[in-house]
């Protein structure tokens, strides 16, 4: 698939395909002055975006991303050093909880639009 119609499949702007290409996050395959993504990339083009959305940076999702791709084989998973698990660890551990107060935050948010809502629909039957 050309980059235009993964910016289209994708809802991600070209420019952002490209610097996510240049950083290490994507790597389509390139021929000539064309990057053509198979769906493995469109996979990780979709965990990126669940992941931004999940409050972590570009780094913090690569790390992710290079420690997914050191599972692939059996091989390399003895290849992965305790320091890079514990910090992967509280990294999610982190971004869990920061998930769980936005989420907490957006539900108390909820409840005050409802009972303003509630409100004017009293204020309304008023009239």
């Amino acid at each position: 698939m050309k980059i235009g119609e993964v910016s289209q499949l994708t809802g991600i702007n070209i420019d952002t395909l490209r610097y996510y290409d240049r950083i290490g996050l994507v790597s389509p395959i390139r021929q000539g002055k064309h990057r053509h993504y198979q769906a493995s990339d469109i996979e990780t083009l979709e965990m990126i975006q669940v992941l931004k959305a999940g409050l972590f940076s570009l780094d913090e999702i690569l790390e992710l991303l290079k420690l997914d791709d050191k599972y692939q084989t059996l091989e390399s998973v003895y290849q992965i050093e305790l320091d890079d698990l514990s910090n992967i660890k509280q990294l999610v551990t982190n971004k869990t909880q920061l998930i769980d107060e936005k989420i907490a935050s957006l539900q108390q948010a909820q409840q005050l639009l409802q009972r303003i809502e509630e409100k004017l629909n009293l204020l309304r039957k008023e009239d």
